[in-house]
């Protein structure tokens, strides 16, 4: 899947996503397209529902957005 987030900001991010307490960041893959498909979601405003299936399981990604 083409990432929309660059390199290098992507980097920035994660970054300062790991200081953060209970932010999930062993697995920088699985985070990266989290944080893509919530940019999805707020730049779209579509449904959870639809969100595109290259994002993953939709009800997956909404848990985690809960948690």
């Amino acid at each position: 899947m083409d990432c929309y987030i660059n390199k290098e900001i992507w980097a920035i991010f994660f970054s300062h996503l790991k200081t953060l307490p209970f932010s999930h960041t062993s697995n920088d893959a699985r985070l990266r397209l989290f944080i893509e498909a919530l940019f999805y979601i707020a730049k779209t405003g579509c449904q959870w529902r639809l969100l595109p299936k290259n994002y993953g399981c939709w009800r997956a990604i909404h848990r985690r957005y809960k948690h």
